[in-house]
């Protein structure tokens, strides 16, 4: 760390320049390439995911994903003006490039009309999954048939397709928010301006080229596109917290007397030692997403360990650097009413509530061990998974789509159930009837839809609807029932082989894969964290 130091007091503008440099050619090296994000969502070896191949090879019209067209009417949906608004609306969305089939709501075989028929919907099948559609083309079909509402008739679309095609964040709108609060934060920690800003240019270099070499990693490794933000938010919350760590650390030293070099050195062979080894634990913790199994999470680790990784660096060169340019002006541009350092490190009221706890240690271990055990008894209720459009916000067309197919139908109908029965070894019509009905006659399910059969008749696809919510636990625990108990029952009885797919099939089916690698991650993150931490304390009981 002494080298570092004194390179980057030495040579201040040229590592400056180095990193403007490396802003600049990075930056336009990321340009030039593009990025190649991925949205698609993987699960190897489950039953959803097999299910899913299968539709794709048997069933074409249903090897995409779908969406609800939800309509409601003051009146009823059957009247002939309203039937003929809709039929034009549907002949207008199957004009899409991006879809495959419509379920008409006034076909019988769907049952997608309410008892009093006036809610009903269609169900648009997409010719591939929600995370390889056009957002564009989705957001087409959102508009075109919302531009077929009227006074009569009102038109929402549910789905994760369409939530998907909505739901991108704004990665330069987080960044702005994350460092508006942390300039807050340190302008009250630091009292100067000048400390302040320190930071928050060495975070945003590091964030600049860190972004750039996740967009170029991206071309090469598989990454979802939700990991750029996470990686930036990351990256920037890290980048900030290893600066200040140092800059409190050089202005203490500024304070004692100390000067710019020798402030330099004491930063960082003390909080740049920290900063080193804190930097690597937390790349080991992103890295340790490999340990899932799932490809697009182990991206996301990886975009993640090249954020915080750059941040690290920037803050033990790029910082010192800026440190030894700005030397004892460190605490110019002084905010009024603000004391800029005690004579003991840390204040006074820390110094108090130190000497507190080691005048009744055993007495806070016990306390505070019981109260994280409190805070932490929610994880035994915990289920993994995905939210439904329940949880949108008002207002939005997934949300009313949602309330009102609950309203007209159950709130099931949000989230139907794909069975596919496998008639390799049963081939009769009677065999398939006792299925159906061994089905029908679960308390869980709400309704049946005729089964849908290949031309060879190897397959017939089955949709189930339930009675409780996609979201809930007891749609949860009735797909493992379906699987556990009732599709073994069917095969005893009938020959016929089912399994379970679905939208909602397939978060619980990756809830369960990460409920099943959790306890490996936690303990490869935390014996690797602690193999690093004996060798930067020399010790054992520490890192314990």
């Amino acid at each position: 760390m002494k080298f570092l130091a004194d390179l980057a007091h030495k040579r201040r503008w040229i590592v400056v320049a180095v990193w403007l440099f490396a802003m600049v050619g990075i930056g336009g090296a990321a340009q030039s390439a593009g990025t190649a994000f991925s949205s698609s969502f993987e699960l190897p070896d489950t039953e959803s995911s097999r299910v899913q191949e299968i539709l794709s090879q048997q069933f074409p019209a249903q090897r995409g994903d779908s969406t609800q067209v939800v309509i409601e009417s003051q009146g009823q949906l059957t009247s002939a003006e309203n039937q003929a608004t809709i039929e034009r609306m549907l002949a207008k969305v199957a004009s899409s490039p991006i879809v495959e089939s419509i379920d008409s709501p006034f076909d019988p075989r769907f049952a997608a009309l309410s008892k009093d028929q006036r809610i009903g919907f269609a169900t648009v099948h997409f010719n591939d999954s929600a995370q390889e559609l056009p957002k564009e083309e989705i957001n087409k079909v959102v508009d075109i048939a919302k531009s077929f509402e009227n006074s009569d008739l009102k038109i929402n679309l549910s789905g994760a397709v369409i939530k998907l095609a909505n739901s991108a964040p704004s990665v330069k709108t987080s960044e702005m928010v994350a460092v508006l609060a942390a300039f807050l934060v340190l302008l009250y920690t630091f009292g100067s301006l000048v400390a302040t800003m320190v930071p928050i240019i060495v975070a945003v270099f590091a964030l600049a080229v860190g972004s750039a070499m996740v967009g170029l990693a991206s071309n090469s490794i598989m990454m979802a596109d939700f990991a750029p933000i996470l990686a930036s938010l990351v990256g920037l919350g890290v980048g900030i917290d290893y600066a200040l760590f140092i800059v409190t650390r050089f202005r203490r030293a500024i304070h004692e007397g100390k000067t710019v070099h020798e402030s330099i050195r004491i930063a960082l062979t003390t909080s740049g030692r920290s900063v080193l080894f804190a930097g690597i634990i937390v790349c080991i913790s992103m890295l340790g997403l490999f340990t899932i199994g799932l490809s697009f999470l182990s991206g996301v680790g990886v975009a993640a360990a090249i954020s915080v990784t750059i941040s690290m660096i920037a803050s033990l060169t790029l910082l010192p650097a800026l440190l030894s340019i700005i030397g004892k002006n460190i605490d110019r541009l002084k905010i009024p009413f603000k004391k800029l350092h005690s004579e003991e490190e840390g204040g006074k009221g820390w110094k108090k509530w130190a000497d507190k706890i080691q005048a009744h240690p055993v007495r806070w271990a016990v306390s505070s061990t019981l109260v994280l055990l409190f805070i932490c008894v929610p994880v035994t209720q915990i289920r993994l998974g995905a939210s439904d459009s329940g949880n949108d916000a008002v207002g939005t067309t997934t949300r009313q789509a949602y309330d009102t197919l609950a309203k007209g139908f159950g709130p099931g109908f949000n989230g139907p159930i794909t069975m596919l029965a496998d008639f390799s070894n049963q081939n009769s019509v009677e065999a398939a009837q006792i299925a159906v009905e061994m089905i029908k006659s679960q308390p869980e399910v709400a309704t049946v839809l005729p089964a849908i059969p290949t031309q060879d008749g190897k397959y017939q696809l089955i949709t189930v609807y339930p009675k409780s919510s996609p979201q809930s636990e007891e749609t949860s625990d009735f797909i493992t029932e379906l699987r556990e108990e009732v599709i073994p029952a069917i095969q005893r009885e009938t020959g016929v082989t089912f399994q379970v797919g679905g939208i909602v099939a397939v978060f619980k089916d990756f809830g369960d894969v990460l409920t099943s690698k959790l306890l490996n991650f936690i303990l490869t993150v935390v014996i690797l964290s602690m193999l690093l931490l004996m060798v930067l304390f020399r010790s054992i009981l520490i890192p314990i």
